[in-house]
């Protein structure tokens, strides 16, 4: 201020002194001040100094901002201007030019300008406006733009530079240049993010130096969004953001237009095809396991692989396709292709080729005869087996682990076959395919009991079919758990109905009724829960809940209507045949003949006697299916004996029978009740005055006869309970456990409450 307060002095001295002038020199002066006035340029800015001290004054005077000397080193007595030009020059300018230009860009390549940038801790809007006036662009700022930067240029730069320096200034201060019309909007960057920005869509946009804050959307081809997105997040700019749509397999970028190039370019080194550069071979193995091939090819290729990181794919890799005994070839190295070849051939060569060998099988979970009696229906040609073979070589099996390496064939000195054992050969050769289509040679198929194996006699390509068949076949064995109730009621004016007496109603309300054997169906009301009308004669039977339909027979039992005879449990396998007998065995005389002796009056008889069961006798056959439904061929026969008289003979036995067949299904856990066979039995007996009563002629008067008529209603429950596999098995075990332990502290408390009060008696025996 002092240095412009002399100036200013100098200045108003030299007006007087020049007071004689002329009105032309004085309105020269004028146009010379005006003309210092228009180029008068920012601080800050160093140029060269070929200017004389005078005229350096005088643009002091007259410049708007206080700044250090402005000189410059091409024009020695005008200061630095952008250039304008003449309508014809800005023809040929757009000529030269790209439509899209910003500010600080000229035509002519002669015209172009250098300055020097230099900002120590400046007020950021007066930087602002030194550009404002270097590139002559218009602007409006926003109030809460505020701050201190610094910018220092090493040497001198282009106006064409100016700009993209202005703009990266901006940004890294926290502000944004946005365009709108002819004037660029400076504001922070958290207002700019809310406001609108353009967005486009694809791998290369029209990104111009120009653009502010951009929305990028990006399609990606070969890699998931949320794979990139991890990477490209630490290089985004402050307050950058991205996010992934899964739907559309791309990204959402929001960014400043000169980071948005950069992050593209990452994109795309990572958005490749990865089998662009593999190549692929499928050879088929003719002679060897095709799984044994890719191991030695693994051994062989494998410790030269790189180390594979992310999706990045390189080396050479080996994939075994068992079904059709090809193997599959991935490299990144077609040099190696060749080698790799001459390796698969020396691998494949015809080792044992046509030789036979004996292979063992121990079978896991069926018996070896069963299945043994498949493979022969299968595979097995009698009259081709026949045919003489090299002596075998022998090779174990245990599944799953994999076969021993077999030993070296020897060699058979038997002759060679006759013209009549090679037709028959071939005979069996196309016997076998066309039942397996594999099968090259005869096979023979032996089951040993005694180590529960399979052995089987076949060339090595042969054995490989019959083995998948095998696997199939040992299975874990399927089997059902069934739990058998058998209960008699005792029919009466209050359970006449017998199973469907007002008892069971009330928990019989959701059970499937079903009548078969004989006699005629009932429907039940749904609302009070018994049947609309009484049952005929005729063996039924129901499905319904085990819990529900244990706990109504329990609760009856308790009340002294039902008599539960019996709650046995068998297990049966699948397609087995299980029996259940609850009865004695009955003796019976057979084939009698009499015999006399010598001195005897009368006659001896004799004869053989035979043990026939009599009871319950309940024989069940499970089918299980897939879905856990079990088809039960069900018999069950009740038997009883009485006595009769035969002609002569006294006391022969004869029985009374009633058996009944069927076929039902039921699901998994469900039970199935069987009712309907009913005994009646007759009694008489004689009541009345003790002693008088049996006065001959006379008791009738004191005394009564009494016929009683009895009706019992035998009623059979059964409750399939699936075992597919060895965890099902081991939790129905632990529950049968868990029922018996439960069984014998019911025993030990009903022990001591019974010696109780025999210790007690004692006690007040001995005081």
């Amino acid at each position: 201020m002092k240095n412009q307060k002399i100036v200013e002095g100098e200045y108003h001295m030299k007006r007087v002194v020049l007071l004689f002038f002329t009105f032309l020199l004085l309105i020269a002066w004028s146009g010379c001040a005006s003309l210092n006035k228009k180029s008068a340029v920012p601080k800050n800015i160093t140029q060269t100094k070929q200017v004389v001290k005078k005229e350096k004054i005088e643009k002091e005077k007259k410049s708007e901002f206080t700044s250090t000397p402005i000189t410059s080193k091409k024009q020695k007595k005008k200061p630095f201007i952008l250039l304008k030009h003449s309508p014809l020059e800005k023809k040929k300018v757009k000529k030269q030019i790209k439509p899209e230009v910003y500010p600080g860009i000229t035509g002519k390549k002669e015209g172009k300008k250098r300055v020097e940038l230099n900002f120590d801790n400046a007020d950021i809007k007066e930087v602002i406006e030194t550009f404002a006036n270097l590139l002559n662009f218009s602007y409006i700022l926003d109030p809460n733009v505020a701050g201190k930067v610094s910018l220092h240029t090493k040497g001198e730069v282009e106006d064409k530079d100016l700009f993209p320096i202005f703009t990266t200034l901006m940004r890294i201060n926290g502000f944004s240049v946005e365009k709108e019309g002819s004037i660029y909007h400076i504001m922070p960057l958290k207002v700019a993010l809310k406001g609108p920005s353009p967005v486009t869509f694809g791998k290369k946009p029209p990104i111009r130096p120009t653009d502010p804050y951009m929305v990028q959307i990006i399609p990606l081809k070969y890699i998931a969004p949320d794979q990139v997105k991890r990477v490209i997040i630490p290089y985004l700019s402050k307050g950058g953001k991205i996010a992934d749509v899964p739907g559309a397999n791309s990204l959402i970028i929001s960014d400043y237009a000169s980071n948005l190039k950069k992050l593209i370019s990452i994109i795309d080194l990572l958005d490749v095809n990865i089998f662009s550069k593999v190549h692929m071979r499928l050879y088929s193995i003719q002679h060897i396991d095709v799984v044994e091939v890719a191991k030695k090819l693994e051994e062989i290729f494998g410790p030269f692989n790189p180390p594979q990181r992310g999706r990045g794919f390189s080396g050479i890799y080996f994939i075994p396709i068992e079904y059709s005994n090809s193997l599959l070839m991935l490299t990144t190295f077609p040099e190696m292709i060749p080698s790799i070849e001459k390796w698969i051939k020396a691998i494949d060569t015809a080792v044992g080729e046509g030789t036979v060998e004996v292979h063992v099988y121990y079978v896991q979970n069926g018996k070896a005869e069963d299945i043994v009696k498949v493979l022969k229906e299968i595979f097995v040609d009698l009259k081709g087996a026949k045919a003489k073979e090299k002596l075998p070589t022998v090779k174990r099996y245990l599944h799953p682990s994999k076969p021993l390496t077999p030993t070296s064939p020897t060699k058979s000195k038997s002759t060679p076959p006759t013209k009549k054992s090679t037709i028959s050969k071939t005979t069996s050769t196309k016997k076998a395919k066309s039942l397996t289509g594999k099968l090259e040679s005869p096979v023979t198929i032996v089951a040993d009991p005694v180590t529960n194996a399979i052995l089987v006699r076949s060339t090595r390509r042969d054995f490989k079919t019959i083995l998948k068949t095998i696997k199939k076949l040992d299975i874990y064995p399927k089997q059902v758990l069934i739990e058998v109730m058998l209960a008699e009621i005792t029919l009466d004016d209050e359970t006449k109905m017998g199973l469907e007496w007002s008892t069971f109603t009330d928990r019989f309300k959701n059970m499937t009724y079903t009548i078969g054997m004989g006699g005629t169906a009932s429907s039940m009301d749904e609302t009070t829960g018994m049947l609309t009308s009484p049952i005929t004669s005729g063996l039924r039977y129901a499905i319904a809940e085990a819990g529900k339909l244990a706990a109504a027979i329990h609760a009856s039992a308790a009340k002294g209507n039902v008599n539960v005879i019996s709650s046995p449990h068998i297990l049966a396998s699948d397609n087995k045949e299980a029996k259940i007998t609850v009865s004695i065995e009955q003796p019976t005389l057979t084939n009698t003949y009499t015999s006399t002796q010598e001195g005897a009056s009368t006659g001896v008889i004799e004869g053989t006697i035979e043990y026939r069961d009599t009871g319950i006798i309940l024989t069940v056959t499970p089918h299980i299916n897939e879905k856990g439904l079990v088809t039960l061929d069900l018999s069950i026969e009740d038997s009883k004996v009485s006595y009769t008289t035969l002609g002569n003979l006294q006391n022969v036995p004869a029985f009374k029978k009633k058996k009944a067949s069927t076929t039902l299904s039921v699901l998994n856990g469900q039970t199935l009740v069987i009712g309907g066979l009913i005994e009646d039995s007759k009694e008489k007996s004689r009541s009345g005055v003790p002693f008088l009563n049996s006065i001959p002629l006379l008791g009738f008067l004191f005394g009564y006869w009494s016929d009683t008529i009895t009706k019992k209603e035998l009623v059979l429950m059964l409750t399939p309970h699936v075992i597919s596999n060895m965890e099902t098995s081991r939790n129905i075990t632990n529950e049968f456990l868990r029922k018996l332990r439960k069984i014998q502290d019911e025993f030990k408390r009903h022990e001591k409450e019974i010696k109780k009060p025999g210790l007690n008696r004692l006690k007040e025996l001995f005081k």
